[in-house]
């Protein structure tokens, strides 16, 4: 049997000695909700972030209810199967279990027979918000993410201004028409971070995301194509229409810093604003597939300056 098989079990053991404690028992719960956590925090250091098999992870099923908790929860959430969750899913007991040890240890005084009994019942449901992932865990996905295009002359609407070693983008004219820029590099796999700062002089919100397609119409969005797709910064979302799109996220334009994420691995496009995670706003199988490019797309008079080089900030992978 594995270590981390191991492990598992032993979890699972202390966790229906939890169950079936006495709530009068205050102490023996908190000690035994420390070993849980103590043996989640050893799991973490076997897996670290190891692509396990399908046939691995149903072994790990079998010796603790973890898989079916994280098969039930990927179904509610309409996500696909994805083994590197593991760490995510291990580290959420240890946060959950130690939590409530600290309840238990540190509060119990404040709390009656039936009300432990009540405190017990809300704090076992493990599993409940997957939201807290291991330092060493955020560190590695932070580092993967870094990143470095500009934005490429060749594949911007010529009514756009580029300065700042092709970084800042700048439209001024008479026209309401949208005009495109679109990277220099695209990505064929992993993860991809970007930001967007906002100019002060900008009148109209702007489009930002994604496109598969250079050889577009430059002096249109490019997410007007299926090609593309866009968080528009009305607060809406855009892809393959010029005009309608679910509502999505806040207001984006003279001010704040846009935070972009392409995970190609899981096909989606998250966004932050200024440091507020805004949530996934697409997850399509052809976000999976490269190359896929960077774009922007600016109306009438608008403009921003594009910041790469640095990782996503860790709510990008604590929230999503």
């Amino acid at each position: 049997m594995t270590p981390i098989a191991l492990r598992l079990q032993e979890m699972q053991r202390n966790v229906t000695t939890v169950i079936n404690c006495s709530a009068k028992d205050v102490l023996t719960i908190g000690l035994f909700l420390i070993k849980i956590a103590q043996c989640a925090i050893k799991i973490l250091e076997y897996v670290e972030l190891h692509v396990w098999s399908r046939k691995q992870f149903s072994h790990l099923g079998q010796n603790a209810s973890i898989a079916k908790k994280y098969f039930d929860l990927q179904k509610q959430n309409s996500m696909k199967y994805n083994v590197a969750r593991l760490p995510v899913i291990i580290q959420s007991f240890y946060q959950s279990y130690l939590s409530c040890a600290k309840n238990y240890l540190d509060e119990s005084k404040n709390y009656g027979i039936e009300n432990q009994l009540d405190l017990a019942g809300s704090d076992l449901q493990v599993l409940r918000r997957v939201e807290c992932l291991s330092p060493h865990f955020i560190q590695k996905m932070q580092m993967k993410s870094i990143t470095r295009f500009r934005w490429d002359p060749t594949f911007t609407s010529d009514a756009i201004d580029l300065t700042a070693d092709n970084r800042t983008a700048f439209l001024e004219e008479d026209t309401y028409l949208f005009r495109t820029a679109i990277s220099d590099i695209g990505f064929e796999s992993g993860l991809h971070y970007w930001e967007l700062v906002a100019d002060s002089r900008t009148d109209n919100e702007l489009k930002i995301g994604v496109t598969k397609n250079r050889e577009i119409d430059l002096k249109t969005s490019f997410s007007d194509y299926s090609s593309g797709w866009a968080f528009y910064g009305i607060g809406q979302l855009r892809h393959c229409d010029g005009s309608n799109g679910p509502k999505y996220g806040k207001s984006f334009k003279r001010t704040g810093i846009l935070g972009v994420l392409l995970d190609m691995s899981r096909g989606t496009i998250s966004f932050s604003l200024d440091g507020e995670y805004l949530g996934v706003a697409f997850e399509d199988e052809e976000l999976k597939k490269g190359p896929i490019y960077p774009a922007l797309a600016l109306l009438h008079i608008a403009g921003c300056t594009l910041v790469t080089d640095k990782p996503a900030p860790a709510i990008f992978f604590t929230q999503a």
